[in-house]
């Protein structure tokens, strides 16, 4: 069964939870959303990733989909919801359509 993010379980029930907890749970958050915004910038550099020209945006969609995702998959009982999102993460976003192959 997915264990999830113990983060991710505090930041649910954050409201709850003392202020030196929260000031911890966020300094994690940012500190892998920070990770994720430069290797998202470094591959739009190096044009081998595309994240519309705003990493920081991306990443904090990513970072929520990937969340969510754990968050569903202790809900549901299945890893299939991570698995999901992780598969979806490494399809292209922006592929252009040949409209030849469809009007074939």
């Amino acid at each position: 069964m997915a264990r999830g993010c113990l983060c991710g379980m505090l930041a649910a029930e954050i409201e709850s939870s003392p202020e030196k907890v929260r000031q911890a749970v966020q300094a994690f958050f940012k500190a892998n959303e920070n990770w994720l915004a430069k290797i998202l910038a470094e591959g739009e550099a190096q044009d081998t990733l595309d994240a519309g020209g705003k990493p920081e945006a991306a990443t904090r969609a990513l970072y929520a989909a990937l969340q969510g995702s754990l968050l569903a998959c202790r809900l549901f009982q299945t890893r299939a919801r991570l698995e999901e999102v992780a598969e979806a993460v490494r399809q292209p976003v922006d592929t252009p359509v040949d409209n030849s192959v469809k009007n074939a």
